[in-house]
């Protein structure tokens, strides 16, 4: 039972004492719900999730879409868990909750031990640190590695020391491998070190030269695998950026993704309110200090802003995931708060309430929506049922292994990822997913042993068929399988067809 001291400073002393294990028991909290309760509900896997399991099968060094940490991640789980659920959600409770780790260990260089946990506790109140981190994909990931390079780059200028010089090395190769738009977070870097006066003489230390040939060292094979694809993924990454029409557009898009990044920690912002006391002076912070975590907060976001509206490209929402990590505890270090009994109880009651109101949501939105007339999600899907009912159709057609798919990674991941184990004993070794029938955005595939071995054709009824540089029979076939929830909305179509083995 923890003490509840009337003094502040008695209180504070106490927080204080059991911050730590406050943060282990908030945590493990978070990582046991939001893994427990989709795993439960949700039964059919998200999109980027099966897409990373189709890539995860191939085990490249690359991707045409993302780089391939996730990809990697998948394939590893299933080792484990096979293609449970309780894997990849598991993966982003995991990641998210590392990200929860980071985060108050580096503000535990800026304040206090509680402060640091109020502002850990404040992530909570952000959207993508809960309703929207279930996918696990480059974005839920590179929360993970966006907070443990910014955790390591402030005690490198803080504390100097060479070991946490190379944490940043290795830190940000992880994060190249998770997601290339960590590159902003790395700008900010060099930007606060060559504009301070107190960091500019660090480029006459060994020291960030070693950390960046340690992260080189690590993100060379991964470099190798961009040169000889013609640097896939940045290709399609334009090609989902809309490009401005004119200057009202240049002007458009950055607002309209600050002001959506703001929305989504309107929470946060809120229980920071119910904290806030304007007769009282925030603590002072040394010149370094205060601009360091003034960087960590808000470059990312002033920088995508800025390179939107010099460029005129579209940044998508979801771009912004790891950019809001460090607003909490900047709020917490730079706004005047009243940390007294008074306010902390009716905060805590509060922030039970943004915990809880998230599942809430969620657990709807999986379990109920649908019957109270939403249309489902991809959850819904009933990529089980499908995947089984194809490969007996298959089997009964050839009498042979299904080894390929050409499909859109949707259909074909589905399809690959549940896997019947009568078919598949293995499901580490699933069948080849041939993307959209694109051998550039399916380098794994070797068109000719596509040929000898045959491959399962599949679209849906509003997409085009998958290309494929060989005969397809003429007997196009459909099926329609039901949705696993109740619902009145018609069930898929799809379309399919083989390309026999010879």
């Amino acid at each position: 039972m923890l003490p509840t001291p009337s003094h502040p400073a008695a209180l504070n002393n106490t927080f204080d004492r059991y911050a730590s294990t406050i943060f282990w028991g908030f945590a493990a909290l978070h990582v046991i719900c939001w893994t427990l309760l989709p795993s439960i509900i949700q039964l059919n896997a998200p999109l980027d999730t099966v897409e990373g399991f189709a890539w995860g099968n191939e085990m490249q060094w690359g991707y045409y879409k993302h780089p391939p940490l996730q990809a990697w991640l998948l394939q590893f789980v299933t080792h484990i868990v096979g293609n449970s659920g309780v894997g990849h959600f598991s993966l982003s409770a995991i990641t998210t909750g590392i990200s929860f780790w980071a985060i108050y260990r580096t503000g535990r260089l800026f304040t206090t031990r509680m402060n640091a946990l109020i502002a850990t506790l404040l992530c909570e109140g952000i959207v993508y640190f809960n309703f929207l981190s279930p996918e696990f994909n480059p974005n839920v990931l590179q929360l993970m590695t966006w907070s443990l390079s910014a955790y390591a780059f402030s005690n490198a200028i803080l504390r100097g020391k060479l070991k946490y010089w190379l944490l940043l090395g290795v830190f940000f190769a992880l994060g190249i491998y998770a997601k290339y738009s960590i590159g902003l977070l790395g700008l900010g870097f060099f930007i606060f070190i060559i504009t301070h006066q107190a960091t500019r003489n660090l480029f006459a230390s060994c020291k960030p030269y070693l950390a960046g040939a340690l992260f080189a060292a690590l993100s060379a094979p991964h470099a190798l695998w961009l040169i000889d694809h013609d640097f896939l993924p940045f290709t399609y990454a334009l090609s989902r950026s809309e490009e401005a029409k004119d200057m009202l557009e240049h002007l458009y898009f950055p607002f309209r993704f600050t002001l959506t990044q703001i929305l989504d920690m309107l929470p946060m912002i809120a229980l920071v309110f119910m904290l806030l006391n304007v007769r009282l002076r925030p603590p002072k912070q040394t010149h370094l200090r205060r601009d360091l975590l003034a960087y960590l907060a808000f470059a990312p976001l002033v920088l995508s802003a800025i390179i939107s509206f010099c460029t005129g490209h579209k940044v998508l929402d979801m771009w912004g995931m790891p950019y809001l990590s460090f607003i909490p505890l900047w709020l917490i270090v730079n706004a005047p708060l009243d940390l007294s009994i008074k306010n902390l109880k009716p905060f805590a009651i509060a922030w039970g309430f943004v915990f809880i109101i998230p599942l809430g949501v969620f657990y709807f939105s999986m379990a109920l929506a649908p019957s109270y007339g939403f249309k489902p999600l991809r959850g819904h899907f009933p990529g089980t049922e499908l995947s089984r009912i194809m490969h007996e159709k298959w089997q009964s057609a050839t009498g042979k292994p299904l080894t390929y798919i050409v499909g859109d990674a949707w259909l074909g991941g589905n399809i690959a990822l549940y896997a019947p184990r009568t078919y598949t004993p293995d499901i580490t070794k699933r069948p080849h997913v041939f993307i959209d029938g694109n051998a550039q955005i399916s380098p794994w595939i070797d068109v000719n042993d596509v040929t000898q071995k045959g491959a399962l054709v599949v679209w849906r009824d509003n997409a085009p068929k998958p290309i494929f540089p060989g005969k397809i029979l003429p007997n196009i076939e459909e099926v329609s399988v039901p949705w696993q929830i109740a619902t009145k909305t018609p069930p898929p179509h799809i379309y399919w067809t083989i390309i026999p083995p010879k």
